[in-house]
């Protein structure tokens, strides 16, 4: 999303991805002119064969993200990097967007081939540009990898198991990341622990405690608008369990904790109105005791006056 703000042309198999002019209505936003995303499924043979030889025909500067990678460059299902050479970009316009001929060489600033600099041809007289000097792209696969920045590519990979990437392809990588989800924790939605992890790792596995390369980002709600994120537009929560709740000992420490903070303000609520009471029982008390102490003073008065009387008769 940052690339297309940005005015970049993004390549990608993303399945579900949504049109530039979709995007930009339902974001409420217009991207620079320059912007253009180009969406190359990989769930056919075509696509499939466009995918294995992206640096045939991915126009130059470009964002290339590929989805799912594991399903198109891993030994399982047969990819072989040693047999992936250069072919002419007429092979696959039949397979691409109608004016993507035109669009592909308005990419290149074509070199003035009677000016070249000295260090742009060798002792052959071989330049690096061919004969209308446009760059000329890599031979193979793996020097596509290899030298995707000559071409200003920026490649990311995505997959659920890493280590079915050729160690060739992981060798270039600048920056790997492993995400783990935490939606089965209510308060971790959409907040996944991202790992930075040593390229070279297969199984990658996020550390516990802290660590540098450990972080957690929360993902916008805007992502969401931008595909679709399943083929059955049916959305699930991941499948992992909240083990922590099926855990007896977990569940008995709850349990106690409950009944601890439970007993505490059982305890509370007695000594708070318990000392009202008390007190209002005193008071009372307090007040009975004066009125008896006035009935006896008063008795006693009576008493002696008519004591009195009777001596004067």
């Amino acid at each position: 999303f940052e690339a297309l703000k940005a005015g970049r042309v993004v390549v990608t198999n993303i399945e579900g991805m949504q049109p530039l002019d979709v995007i930009q209505k339902r974001l409420n936003i217009e991207f620079p002119s320059t912007t253009r995303l180009i969406r190359i499924f990989s769930r056919d043979a075509k696509g499939i064969e466009l995918w294995q030889h992206f640096f045939c025909w991915c126009p130059l500067g470009a964002l290339i993200v590929i989805d799912e990678c594991q399903d198109i460059f891993s030994k399982n299902i047969g990819f072989r990097m040693d047999k992936v050479f250069y072919r002419p970009l007429s092979e696959f316009l039949p397979n691409l967007p109608k004016d993507y001929e035109s669009f592909f060489y308005s990419r290149y600033t074509p070199a003035d081939m009677s000016q070249l600099d000295a260090a742009e041809v060798d002792d052959r007289g071989q330049a690096e540009y061919d004969d209308q000097g446009r760059i000329i792209y890599p031979f193979s696969f793996n020097e596509g990898f290899m030298r995707h920045r000559k071409y200003n590519w920026d490649i990311e990979l995505l997959s659920p198991d890493w280590g079915q990437i050729d160690t060739a392809i992981r060798a270039c990588s600048e920056q790997c990341f492993l995400h783990k989800g935490r939606d089965q924790f209510f308060w971790a939605k959409r907040n996944p622990l991202i790992y930075k992890h040593p390229k070279n790792s297969s199984t990658p596995v996020v550390p516990k405690g802290k660590d540098p390369n450990l972080i957690n980002k929360k993902i916008p709600l805007d992502a969401f608008l931008l595909y679709k994120s399943t083929a059955t537009g049916i959305a699930r929560g991941a499948g992992a369990l909240n083990l922590l709740l099926y855990n007896p000992k977990v569940f008995l420490s709850l349990l106690l904790g409950l009944i601890c903070v439970g007993w505490f303000i059982y305890g509370l609520s007695g000594l708070v109105f318990g000392s009202s009471s008390e007190i209002q029982d005193a008071q009372a008390n307090s007040t009975q005791s004066s009125v008896s102490q006035s009935s006896s003073v008063s008795n006693k008065a009576d008493s002696s006056s008519n004591s009195t009387v009777s001596d004067g008769g």
